[in-house]
């Protein structure tokens, strides 16, 4: 496994026209606007994304102009997750053909496979070579891959060597650097918890309000990383509340609409996920003033 990924990864909107057809400028604005805010990773086609609504042609124009646009300055990470293990390895060998540094890799989420099954998913994913990061989300996969089965499948795949933990268990951290003696690096995939997270030896985050609020999400991980605890403590609590509206069952919405707020036009969701309702949108609008996010 040659690349450590770390810091803050954002897993990047799809914004759409209108016609909920894919924006390419939008979204190359967005790329740059996060790179330029510091990030120090990009995920195209993650769950923020929207990559369970996009076409296979469409998760891999997404990936090619993210790849593109972030020209080199920082890794991007190409979500992979499919129901079927052949549309996965499909996903990840054009991640490889585009110059993408790595796939993000949930279980398959419409069966409930067993453990045998995720491995295989998991194998046939890793022969394509690119380095994996392993995302658990039982919230949506309904499987829950317990940090002995990560560390089992670090040791057979070399580049499997990342875990995106979204369960919010804090002892998961712990336990997958204990069992696998710090060789799988923990990446946090619950915005509420980064700071714990990131104070228990986690080697960044993948976080969805880092579209919204990227460079405060940065200053956050730099603190805790020069262990300035305190000043990591002040400014985490000061965005707290805006990061826990925001990581809520309607995180995608969230993101769209706060960053049409703060003037970066998100623009809408593909259905089935309805807009937010005006209640919803006062709330945000209040959280983001709270927090003084900077536009």
């Amino acid at each position: 496994m040659a690349i450590k990924f770390h810091g803050v990864i954002t897993p990047v909107i799809t914004p759409f026209q209108p016609s909920l057809e894919v924006d390419e400028k939008r979204l190359r604005n967005h790329v740059r606007r996060l790179v330029e805010s510091g990030v120090h990773g990009l995920v195209a086609c993650g769950s923020t994304g929207e990559f369970a609504l996009l076409s296979t042609d469409e998760r891999r124009l997404v990936a090619e102009i993210v790849v593109d646009e972030a020209d080199g300055l920082v890794p991007v990470i190409v979500g992979a997750t499919a129901v079927g293990n052949a549309e996965a390895v499909g996903l990840a060998r054009h991640a490889a053909e585009i110059g993408a540094d790595g796939v993000l890799l949930a279980p398959s989420y419409y069966y409930v496979p067993t453990e045998a099954e995720v491995r295989r998913y998991f194998a046939d994913v890793a022969d394509v070579g690119l380095p994996t990061i392993a995302y658990n989300i039982p919230f949506t996969t309904k499987v829950d891959m317990s940090p002995e089965f990560l560390v089992r499948l670090a040791g057979d795949f070399e580049n499997l060597g990342h875990v995106k933990e979204a369960t919010g268990d804090m002892a998961r951290v712990a336990e997958i650097l204990r069992l696998s003696d710090g060789r799988v690096r923990v990446l946090c995939g619950a915005d509420p918890l980064m700071y714990a997270f990131l104070s228990s030896d986690a080697s960044g985050v993948i976080s969805a309000s880092s579209n919204v609020m990227p460079g405060e999400c940065v200053e956050l991980y730099e603190l805790v990383l020069k262990s300035e605890l305190e000043k990591a403590k002040a400014l985490f609590y000061s965005m707290l509340e805006a990061l826990t509206y925001i990581d809520a069952p309607k995180f995608v919405q969230n993101v769209k609409a706060a960053l049409d707020i703060l003037g970066h036009k998100g623009g809408p969701t593909r259905r089935p996920l309805a807009p937010l309702d005006q209640s919803e949108l006062a709330t945000l609008t209040r959280v983001l003033d709270d927090a003084q996010i900077k536009a």
